[in-house]
């Protein structure tokens, strides 16, 4: 593939937990994987095509590996990925189809029949009919009975959820199971009505999640929410030094010079 779809609020969410090296070593990664349109092998090649020389490097390869990326039988499967790739096969393949028969199939006219003696227009004094242009429609929108027009979440909405719960299945692996769609339309509802981004939310969850106390008790979205203004000014009045221990250890140690700002 020469190109592949990207989306930026998705991947914001995604890896805001990556350090500067993690992040350059995913985006290599994923460039590798769709212009081979292969899985990734665990090898020194891939060390070198991803530019990972240093010890440091090569551990940050193997923390994107084992965090996004599924291993089957020795090869490292990408789900997003995959799908993109499978859609682009398919498009390719109608092209193909489509080329040998002549080009793409014609547009079915729905306008009847113009009558050459209808709408008639003088020009140099001959008569010539003018052409009725077909009227553009709306395209047809499907309405989910299921899904309550209240429920309008977003696809970064929904994504954020999922994060939400991969980070609860950890700290609580035998909690009940959760209805993702609420969960997403709680994330949208503390962006339309609390003005809060995604960033935000993800943020404060994130402290929440690794704080001793918080983190059996942030269990949903809807806890969050609730918790989230005195979330926030605790995680704000953190001691400094506490939340640089922090810091340094969402790197899993694989920078050995880095340090954070002053």
């Amino acid at each position: 593939m020469d190109f592949y779809p990207r989306y930026p609020g998705d991947y914001m969410i995604a890896t805001l937990e990556l350090n500067m090296m993690e992040d350059g070593a995913y985006n290599r990664m994923l460039d590798y994987y769709y212009s081979t349109e292969k899985p990734l092998e665990k090898s020194k090649k891939l060390y070198q095509i991803v530019r990972a020389h240093s010890r440091a490097e090569r551990k940050a390869v193997d923390t994107i590996l084992t965090r996004f990326f599924t291993e089957i039988d020795g090869f490292y499967h990408h789900k997003r990925a995959d799908e993109e790739i499978e859609k682009y096969s398919k498009r390719l393949k109608t092209n193909k189809e489509n080329g040998k028969k002549g080009g793409r199939p014609p547009k079915p006219n729905h306008n009847p029949t113009v009558n050459p003696s209808d709408n008639p227009t003088i020009t140099q004094g001959l008569t010539q009919t003018e052409p009725i242009q077909e009227q553009e429609q709306e395209p047809y929108k499907h309405k989910d009975k299921n899904l309550s027009s209240k429920n309008k979440f977003s696809d970064r909405d929904m994504a954020c959820a999922e994060m939400i719960f991969e980070r609860i299945k950890i700290v609580a692996p035998h909690s009940e199971p959760c209805d993702l769609k609420k969960w997403a339309n709680t994330i949208r509802l503390m962006r339309e009505q609390d003005k809060l981004t995604h960033e935000q939310i993800w943020k404060v969850f994130d402290w929440a999640n690794r704080d001793e106390f918080w983190k059996t008790n942030i269990l949903s979205p809807a806890k969050l929410r609730k918790q989230f203004g005195q979330l926030d000014a605790k995680m704000q009045t953190q001691p400094r030094q506490t939340r640089q221990q922090e810091i340094q250890q969402k790197s899993f140690d694989a920078i050995d010079d880095w340090e954070p700002d002053a």
